[in-house]
């Protein structure tokens, strides 16, 4: 009597066969996955483990916050990485930073002392370059044909562009004696170029048109 066996079981008992010979071909002469990784770390050379107990680590102190200090998430403002960070600057809505930090120290007072003589209704023809001075007149003359005879009491200086060699700087020109960076007020674009042996200005223009 033949018996006959369905091709796929036949099939499933090679496979068996084959794999097993492969997974046990090898342990016979003592080779085997973990006795090779056991191997490898043994010849490996490994470092130091840096900071081991940077997780589960207590941090009772807070730099710059005495250390009998209870200390909690509410003293982190106080911490010398806080205040010690980044200068925080001021914004005008809608306009620009007050963030003059990228802005030679020259170049600044140049600008400072140039619009406080504006203020003053002072001279104004030093703090400018030679070749610019029709740049002023007409600054002036749109000044004084959009404001009349609007005092400027106080200014605000703004965040410049550097270019190589010039400042494009913002500035605004406040009507109100309070402090608020929103009130009444006209605002200029001025030019500032770095010379071979001082900052003259270049260009100043009015940059709104309140009044028209």
């Amino acid at each position: 009597m033949n018996l006959k066996v369905p091709a796929t079981i036949f099939v499933s008992f090679l496979l068996f066969f084959s794999c097993a010979s492969h997974t046990g071909g090898d342990s016979s002469s003592g080779i085997t996955l973990k006795s090779t990784a056991a191997k490898l770390d043994a010849s490996t050379n490994w470092t130091a483990t840096i900071e081991e107990d940077l997780l589960s680590r207590t941090y009772r102190e807070i730099n710059g916050i005495s250390g009998i200090i209870d200390v909690s998430i509410d003293f982190l403002p106080a911490a010398k990485p806080f205040y010690e960070g980044k200068k925080i600057f001021p914004r005008i809505t809608e306009a620009y930073s007050l963030d003059t930090d990228s802005m030679p120290e020259k170049c600044y007072s140049l600008l400072d002392n140039f619009l406080k003589a504006f203020e003053k209704g002072e001279g104004l023809e030093t703090y400018v370059e030679g070749g610019s001075v029709y740049s002023l007149v007409m600054f002036k003359y749109d000044f004084d044909r959009l404001y009349g005879n609007s005092k400027v009491l106080w200014h605000a200086i703004g965040e410049p562009f550097c270019g190589e060699g010039f400042f494009q700087c913002p500035v605004r020109l406040f009507f109100e004696s309070e402090k608020n960076y929103d009130g009444e007020h006209a605002d200029a674009m001025i030019f500032v170029r770095d010379g071979e042996s001082e900052f003259k200005i270049v260009s100043v223009d009015l940059i709104n048109s309140a009044g028209e």
